[in-house]
């Protein structure tokens, strides 16, 4: 991948303090990133929120949603907070989508049906950006006549589906925008879901393919173990909250989660679905995940290690991008 033609996106955990985030979104911006995504964790501090904030701190920088679903927010809501953003930002909003799936039961809800349920929320929020009225029920939500209470005539819905299972990634190729490939450092895990993407594109006949882009989990320390582990043991709270199941981890080659205090196995999970080591560590792994596909973006997941800052670890990870000689010249 030349340097110039690859968007180079941060995507920030909602989990860290309010100002910290637009602390470590100018010394991204500043740094060269060209997107910030906004992660959507259920019960943290809240994505659009922080994002409408962002609009103006950060002004002419893309903003994305890392990522909606339609079981923790109804898809009406959803499309509203995406016109706003696409408002505020001049259509340099970008809606990050997917099947969520955790901290669910808290709010009474449940994951039904998720694949037509995604299918119905796109369809859906495309309908009211439009400018239509939508009728549907769904098993993970209902809309009864609703349309937008203003003009969204001039705004521009971009949607990115991040998938992990094969029909979510064929859903991706099939109908979004930008098609993400999430949590795949190996080959193996990277070349089994682009080719679930280029199927659903080509059964859908697609005139314009999806923009693909490659979302990764990043932690970058001075001491690499630092960071070794901290990824380790998210790999660890993944498997046990459902989220590192058998959809991303059958790939690989796992019939099965491993139990977390099985680390050599863990180990093996993390080197093969995140970044992690000091910036020369990270510089030569990104380099690798770039080379040899045709993204045309990327979503990296900083993750600060012990003792390091959100804005820290920002700087880190963009010296090893540097390194890569990935940000756009």
């Amino acid at each position: 991948m030349m340097s110039g033609s690859l968007d180079v996106g941060l995507a920030i955990s909602a989990a860290a303090p309010s100002k910290e985030v637009l602390e470590a979104a100018s010394v991204a911006v500043d740094a060269g990133f060209t997107s910030l995504w906004i992660s959507d964790l259920r019960f943290w501090r809240d994505c659009y929120v922080l994002m409408g904030a962002l609009s103006q701190t950060v002004p002419g920088v893309r903003l994305v949603s890392g990522v909606s679903d339609p079981f923790s927010r109804h898809p009406g809501l959803v499309a509203m907070a995406a016109a706003t953003l696409a408002e505020l930002t001049s259509n340099k909003f970008t809606l990050g989508l997917g099947a969520g799936g955790t901290k669910l039961a808290p709010m009474g809800a449940e994951r039904k049906a998720p694949l037509r349920t995604v299918e119905d929320a796109i369809a859906s929020i495309r309908t009211l950006f439009s400018g239509g009225r939508v009728s549907v029920e769904n098993p993970g939500f209902s809309m009864y006549d609703l349309e937008f209470s203003f003009d969204a005539s001039e705004l521009i819905l971009d949607i990115a589906l991040i998938a992990h299972g094969p029909k979510m990634y064929e859903l991706a190729g099939h109908i979004a925008d930008r098609a993400c490939v999430a949590n795949y450092v190996s080959p193996d895990g990277i070349t089994w879901a682009l080719n679930n993407i280029d199927r659903g594109a080509r059964s859908a006949r697609r005139v314009n393919e999806p923009r693909l882009c490659l979302r990764l989990d990043v932690a970058v320390s001075q001491d690499p173990s630092q960071a070794h582990r901290l990824l380790e043991d998210r790999v660890r709270t993944y498997i046990r909250i459902g989220y590192y199941g058998n959809a991303l981890l059958g790939p690989l080659g796992f019939h099965e989660p491993p139990a977390p205090n099985d680390d050599s196995s863990i180990r093996d999970i993390a080197r093969r679905v995140a970044l992690s080591g000091d910036p020369t560590e990270v510089s030569e792994g990104l380099s690798e995940v770039v080379d040899p596909y045709g993204w045309d973006e990327l979503s990296l997941q900083i993750f600060p290690v012990p003792g390091q800052s959100l804005s820290e670890a920002v700087e880190q990870l963009s010296e090893a991008i540097g390194m890569a000689g990935l940000f756009p010249s």
